[in-house]
């Protein structure tokens, strides 16, 4: 099979206890029945706790409160991969943060950003979107069950399409563009679909359309809806620190340089003029999401809800970045990265999240 890897992919290589923000807390560990069956199998006092690590209403999971694992150590590093070798671990734990998706054709993989050395290896590489390819086997199973080969090569030519005009970004109104006139794409795609027309990317191109829709930034009342959801979330503190002080400096700045849309307008000018690259980092993180998810449209067909996703996440990492450059912090590389990992952690593996999120930009732009 094809097997297509994202530019950077085997440049990471993980900080173990020298990351500032370890993937050993914040959420929930999946374990596959192959984890499950060799843990069991553990005996004596580590066995032991490895029963008591998992739920019991839930044994596929382990670390279920999402805090701190159990087995991370102090000095950041893992106790089962020290004491059993990197092999015992859980799958998902010897994959993080590799993410694969195979569509059968080929098999595409990529460094997901909710690990912060990921996110600074998607910085330093935006101009570098593309994927290497060669011959081998895939890694995982197959993410899908449709089978039309000529809609799949229609839909991968929209996202590509998309892709290029985001490459052409420099600035705010343009991202806004874009962003605007993929979403109406999208619309009338997923109309075409529904009524039978399923040759729509064949016969429609992106440049044709014109921007109808306001999607960037968001007005503040969209914002502070957007931060009312699950995204803050209960623990926050402990789970997720940096998330935790960007959602109160929120707050804070609501009751004052952010008491309007104009205060939000004139901290976002401060902020790209402080920050020149920031349209074009935003564009490759939107570029970076559509090469992860958008193709989930060729499985579920949700144009729309795959394309606004990304549109979310995009705004919710802008306010981040904007109201931290208003408090005067510094907004360097690592910071920026940790921002990015920090918020894809919390929003990109929990569907609930997103799925909140989504309806609350459905109903407040798409209903209008």
């Amino acid at each position: 099979m094809k097997i297509r890897e994202i530019s950077f992919y085997r440049e990471f290589k993980c900080l173990a206890g020298e990351c500032p923000s370890t993937c050993c807390r914040g959420w929930m560990i999946p374990l596959s029945e192959e984890d499950r069956l060799r843990f069991m199998k553990e005996g004596g006092l580590l066995g032991l706790r490895l029963c008591l690590a998992a739920s019991p209403d839930e044994p596929s999971v382990l670390n279920k409160g999402g805090l701190t694992c159990p087995f991370h150590k102090n000095n950041g590093l893992c106790e089962l991969q020290l004491k059993k070798g990197h092999s015992f671990i859980p799958e998902s734990c010897r994959d993080y943060p590799r993410f694969f998706r195979n569509y059968t054709f080929f098999e595409e993989r990529l460094i997901d950003l909710s690990c912060v050395l990921g996110a600074r290896l998607f910085m330093d590489n935006t101009d570098r979107l593309y994927f290497t390819e060669y011959e081998g086997s895939p890694y995982s199973e197959p993410c899908c069950t449709n089978d039309d080969t000529g809609y799949f090569r229609s839909l991968l030519g929209a996202r590509q399409e998309i892709l290029t005009e985001l490459r052409d970004v420099s600035d705010p109104d343009k991202l806004s563009s874009v962003l605007s006139r993929t979403v109406s794409y999208c619309m009338d795609a997923g109309r075409a679909f529904l009524s039978g027309d399923t040759a729509f990317f064949e016969k429609h191109s992106l440049k044709e359309y014109p921007q109808r829709l306001s999607l960037f930034p968001f007005d503040l009342t969209l914002f502070d809806r957007l931060m009312d959801t699950g995204i803050t979330g209960s623990l926050l503190f402990y789970k997720n620190p940096l998330l935790n002080r960007l959602c109160a400096l929120y707050k804070r700045l609501r009751g004052k340089t952010l008491r309007t849309d104009k205060g939000l307008k004139e901290l976002g000018s401060l902020f790209f003029t402080a920050h020149p690259k920031a349209p074009r980092l935003l564009s490759a993180y939107y570029s970076y999401y559509l090469l992860g998810y958008f193709m989930q449209s060729y499985e579920d067909y949700s144009f729309v809800r795959n394309a606004s996703a990304g549109i979310v996440h995009l705004n919710m990492i802008f306010l981040f970045m904007v109201i931290l450059n208003a408090g005067q912090k510094e907004l360097s590389r690592d910071m920026t990265a940790h921002i990015i990992s920090s918020y894809n952690k919390k929003a990109y593996y929990n569907e609930s999240v997103l799925k909140e999120m989504y309806e609350i930009m459905r109903q407040s732009i798409y209903s209008e």
